[in-house]
């Protein structure tokens, strides 16, 4: 997603969650640099998380009560509040999601945002159908070229999904209302040997904290910074 996390043609990364993942490895291995990047789906994320594959999922993670509780797994901080959103072709003249009739929407399996879509409907009795896709890729491919009528996913998402694949980005319109929150953080696996020093740094990192230029790392309970 760009602004985020994305590639460029010659594989460096870049990104806000992207600069969050440089920041834990400074704090844990002492070095900024010392990061390797690979691509989960729903899926598959948490599955590889705890096998030991990557040591913290970082982007469109939801921190849930039931994941916080059943997973065994850390979650540090929310690092970016968002919320559920709905995109639609703006010559639908959708203004608002009561605007909308029957109507399908494609979404991704294996995330919080089909259940939130499946509970919507059920709550509201809204006319939606959900059409669901093993990956994000499916999904977007499937709504810009016509199969759905909404394709729904966290509001950030959508946004960097309008900027980069739509054909005429001006075409479409994210419609205002967010049906649920999405809190979103990285979980790292408990008590490994970055977890602590990976939850400071998710805490303390957007505050500024510490007060210094250039390299920082943790130390135990200490903070040390070096120009």
């Amino acid at each position: 997603h760009p602004g985020f996390a994305m590639v460029d043609g010659e594989g460096r990364w870049s990104g806000f969650d992207v600069d969050f993942c440089k920041a834990v490895a400074a704090a844990v291995l002492g070095d900024g640099s010392r990061t390797m990047f690979i691509p989960l789906g729903p899926q598959i994320r948490f599955d590889s998380l705890v096998n030991g594959e990557v040591d913290v999922l970082f982007r469109t993670t939801t921190w849930t009560l039931t994941r916080d509780a059943g997973l065994p797994l850390d979650f540090a901080a929310v690092t970016f509040f968002d919320g559920q959103a709905f995109m639609a072709r703006r010559s639908r003249g959708w203004q608002h999601l009561d605007d909308v009739g029957p109507a399908i929407v494609c979404v991704e399996a294996g995330t919080t945002t089909l259940l939130n879509l499946e509970d919507y409907i059920r709550k509201r009795n809204q006319p939606l159908k959900p059409l669901v896709f093993d990956s994000l890729e499916e999904a977007k491919r499937a709504f810009f070229r016509g199969r759905c009528d909404l394709y729904t996913t966290d509001a950030s998402a959508l946004a960097a999904i309008q900027m980069s694949d739509a054909p005429d980005p001006e075409a479409f319109v994210i419609l205002p209302e967010r049906i649920f929150k999405e809190p979103l953080g990285p979980p790292s696996r408990p008590r490994n040997v970055g977890s602590r020093r990976s939850m400071w740094t998710t805490t303390q990192l957007p505050h500024g904290h510490p007060p210094c230029n250039g390299f920082w790392a943790l130390n135990q309970e200490s903070v040390y910074c070096s120009d």
